[in-house]
């Protein structure tokens, strides 16, 4: 048995999860006409920027009423909500890229393990909370549970 301490990411304070508010519809509406931020995802991938600092982007969604089936991850400890969207179904991936007003020169989809950028450990717990979130939703589509 090690004696490493156990460091959990998601609990940390960077991220209020608010789970008793995901079943509360005009809650999650005013979130979602609040300019919120987004984790956009595409096949599994998180976008990335592709300019020399290689960051992780969180995108500031003005119009996020009409983001397609947008996930709510929880509120930032900056208290802007935070939404995880799956782009998969968007066509090819300068489609979607050009959905969100990027080209591929700036931006482009990256396996997280393919990614050869810095990261903090707070950015590596949102991507993966993000894809794991988008993950179950198109796992879990027609659960009856």
């Amino acid at each position: 048995m090690s004696n490493l301490p156990v460091c959990h990411f998601l609990a940390s304070g960077f991220l209020e999860r608010e789970a008793h508010r995901r079943s509360d519809n005009e809650w999650l509406r005013q979130q979602l006409v609040s300019s919120p931020q987004f984790i956009f995802l595409r096949n599994g991938s998180n976008l990335f920027s592709r300019r020399p600092e290689k960051r992780a982007l969180l995108i500031e969604v003005p119009e996020a009423v009409k983001v397609f089936d947008p996930i709510f991850l929880g509120i930032l400890e900056t208290g802007v909500a935070l939404f995880a969207a799956d782009l998969s179904n968007s066509g090819t991936e300068e489609e979607a890229l050009g959905a969100l007003g990027l080209i591929t020169g700036l931006a482009r989809f990256v396996a997280l393990r393919e990614f050869d950028g810095l990261l903090s450990a707070e950015e590596r717990a949102l991507l993966f909370y993000a894809k794991a979130m988008t993950h179950w939703h198109q796992e879990q589509r027609f659960c009856s549970r």
